[in-house]
């Protein structure tokens, strides 16, 4: 992996790859077909809207689907909500609105020991199932190239995406 660090979240500014805040690249004209792409850093967001379909289901974000996995096998009518198919607001509604009602139902001390778990794993699954079947979000993380990929937010720590590294890895 090289020292460039590339940033992102669902509203990122749409700057050239290396001049986002606290970002590094060695070579910017490695990322000049990155820097073509509009807001490409929001396509690398849970948040970015481009329906996909996972456990049979289609879904509006990531987030939607990821969020939705606290609460399979747990209370089915909840998980389905989340979901495109079931019509509702919430199935329908962005990624921000998908975060909001993520405590829809409290899980226990059981359930949360097993969410945090296993929690990572599913995030890669579901990104992976995206990124598999999305030719532009594909595109945009091929061209981060071997860069390290931090979702940033405000008042937020930063977190390291490796999920998406190593989705990007296997994709080349």
């Amino acid at each position: 992996m090289s020292n460039d660090i590339l940033n992102f979240y669902s509203k990122s500014k749409d700057v050239y790859p290396g001049d986002g805040k606290h970002e590094y690249v060695e070579n910017k004209l490695d990322y000049e077909e990155l820097s073509k792409i509009k807001n490409w850093r929001k396509y690398l967001s849970n948040f970015h809207q481009e329906v996909f379909k996972y456990d049979n289901y289609n879904w509006n974000t990531i987030e939607h689907c990821f969020q939705a996995q606290k609460f399979k096998n747990i209370d089915d009518d909840v998980y389905y909500k989340f979901t495109i198919n079931s019509g509702s607001e919430l199935g329908l509604g962005n990624g921000e609105m998908a975060r909001k009602n993520r405590k829809l139902l409290i899980l226990n001390e059981e359930q949360l020991t097993l969410w945090d778990q296993q929690k990572w794993k599913i995030m890669r699954k579901i990104s992976k199932k995206k990124y598999k079947n999305s030719i532009i979000c594909k595109q945009i993380l091929m061209l981060t190239n071997d860069a390290k990929l931090m979702h940033i937010m405000p008042r937020a720590k930063a977190m390291h995406f490796k999920h998406l590294e190593k989705i990007r890895n296997k994709l080349i």
